[in-house]
């Protein structure tokens, strides 16, 4: 009879003890899920805003294959491009609709977060790469518009022309790079918090973001320092020769 009684209240209590937890994680999960939504606000706009810049790519280059109808070259690279950026345009599109669903979801939060994270690491990823490419395929097109000179395109110093655009690849890559980070940490830090069933890292999420941010605008001048003192190396050597 005794036992029974033991038995009982302890039934009673554990009980008790799983609903609160189950309580504490809806009321963590309910915290943090408008949190989640807004890290991936940065990563639409982002492609918002290139897929606005593959469109002019796209223009402009068929406005120079109009430009420079004689020049078999300038002409089978502006078509080339044309196919290349179109493809990123649409794959662009995907990966926005894909965030838009993911934030539509109504999946747990947690198998949320880490479609999100798998996300960052192969369809963002692979945009960030075709996305620097195109950026460098924009600077050529407006480069080629510029100076069309009846049909003919000039380049006066080849290996800094090659030079200036494999930089400007990577620096596009570097700055899409880095900007995912803060968001990738973010999601990282939900998804450890809502596994735990604790706000740690959310609760220091602020001052490292600040911390960021300093280092954020460190970087960015150190970034433009180099890359002025090597446009203007550059230069100096090209006039050299």
């Amino acid at each position: 009879m005794i036992n029974d009684i033991l038995f009982s209240l302890w039934d009673k209590s554990n009980e008790e003890m799983l609903k609160k937890q189950q309580l504490k994680r809806e009321e963590i999960t309910k915290f943090l899920r408008p949190k989640v939504k807004k890290t991936s606000i940065q990563l639409k706009m982002n492609i918002i805003i290139y897929l606005f810049t593959q469109l002019a790519a796209i223009i402009l280059l068929a406005l120079n294959v109009i430009g420079y109808m004689g020049n078999t070259l300038i002409v089978s690279l502006d078509v080339l491009f044309i196919l290349f950026t179109s493809f990123v345009f649409w794959y662009s599109f995907k990966q926005l609709r894909f965030l838009i669903r993911l934030d539509q979801s109504q999946d747990s939060l947690i198998e949320t977060i880490i479609m999100r994270l798998l996300f960052f690491k192969k369809g963002y990823h692979w945009w960030i790469i075709f996305t620097s490419v195109t950026m460098v395929i924009l600077i050529f097109a407006v480069n080629t518009y510029m100076d069309n000179d009846n049909g003919v395109y000039r380049i006066n110093k080849p290996f800094l022309y090659a030079g200036l655009n494999v930089m400007m690849l990577i620096i596009f890559y570097t700055l899409l790079r880095i900007s995912l980070i803060p968001v990738l940490r973010q999601n990282q830090i939900f998804l450890s918090d809502l596994e735990e069933g604790e706000l740690k890292g959310t609760s220091n999420l602020k001052a490292w973001l600040k911390k960021w941010r300093v280092y954020l605008i460190i970087g960015s001048v150190i970034l433009i320092v180099v890359f002025t003192y090597l446009l203007i190396l550059g230069i100096q050597k090209a006039q050299m020769y």
